[in-house]
């Protein structure tokens, strides 16, 4: 894990269970989600998880976008 997350968990005071749904949810890894899910015994980390997946749609979209307008 990266320094973002210690960051957010020590300085922000995030709950880990959704700080590890949302790193799930930006790598889109369902096994990760599976391993948070069964060891925190709760579906909330899923909550955080679409939105990493929302993003990368997003990402994919926009910069397609983004190109067909600046391309000359």
């Amino acid at each position: 894990m990266g320094p973002g997350v210690y960051l957010r968990h020590y300085l922000l005071r995030m709950n880990p269970i959704l700080l590890l749904g949302g790193l799930a949810g930006a790598q889109t890894m369902t096994a990760g989600m599976a391993a948070v899910q069964d060891r925190s015994g709760s579906p909330v980390a899923v909550l955080v998880y679409a939105g990493g997946s929302i993003g990368h749609i997003l990402l994919t979209t926009w910069g397609t976008v983004i190109v067909g307008v600046t391309a000359k």
